[in-house]
């Protein structure tokens, strides 16, 4: 993504068919006619084992080196996320924690 309006959509399902998937895939659409730089994301096509610091310090999952290329420089995300139990899916819990531990 190369201009300074760039936007990552996607959604905390992992379900097919998701509904929030097809709201973050509507919002890219939008964006790119918008004229913003826009991708959407599916976060199955990134799997990640639950977030384990022996993981962590041992081995860098490869698809979360593919997820730290695309979240390096968007100036807006919209997330789109299914409710369990009153919070956000544990897919999404789970990608943010990888994210946002350092390289």
């Amino acid at each position: 993504m190369s201009s300074d309006r760039t936007l990552i959509t996607f959604s905390g399902s992992l379900r097919s068919n998701s509904y929030n998937q097809k709201v973050a895939k509507q919002a890219q659409q939008i964006a790119l006619e918008l004229g913003y730089d826009a991708i959407n994301i599916n976060l199955a096509d990134y799997p990640l084992p639950l977030f384990n610091e022996d993981i962590e310090n041992t081995e860098t999952p490869a698809s979360l080196n593919d997820l730290r290329r695309i979240f390096s420089s968007p100036t807006s995300i919209l997330i789109a996320s299914p409710e369990y139990n009153g919070s956000f899916s544990a897919a999404l819990k789970n990608t943010l924690d990888w994210l946002s531990r350092p390289d």
